[in-house]
């Protein structure tokens, strides 16, 4: 259930129901509103709408995984640049994650790559 005790509001009498339009409504959304499935297999995809160089770390970039996972180790290959890199480290949200699926924003951190030849593109599982 979607409203917890603490979320229930009470009337003048001092009952703790939920109001009758607010539990039609919560009923009504749950009904019709839909969480999108992620899809864990399938081939690495990944759009990226940013890249910079981080001195010492390597260079990161920020985008959204499309299709499939990632994780790090995994060698990902840039088309653009007919390059391969392996994933050195990954952050959602400012904070560390070991892998990346579906649906997910995420920077990814690689070695070796220089920075200004990437702004936009695509990453992706190799070959």
């Amino acid at each position: 259930n979607v409203l917890t005790d603490k979320d229930k509001v009470e009337d003048r009498q001092g009952s703790s129901a939920v109001p009758p339009m607010v539990d039609e409504l919560l009923q009504e959304l749950k009904a019709r509103v839909k969480l999108p499935s992620r899809e864990r297999a399938g081939p690495f995809l990944f759009v990226l709408d940013h890249c910079f160089a981080i001195k010492g770390q390597g260079t990161v970039m920020t985008g959204t995984v499309l299709a499939g996972s990632v994780g790090i180790g995994d060698t990902i290959e840039l088309p653009a640049l007919k390059q391969q890199k392996k994933v050195k480290s990954m952050q959602m949200f400012k904070r560390p994650i070991t892998s990346a699926h579906q649906g997910d924003r995420v920077a990814i951190c690689v070695t070796q790559l220089d920075a200004s030849l990437l702004e936009r593109g695509l990453a992706c599982h190799p070959g």
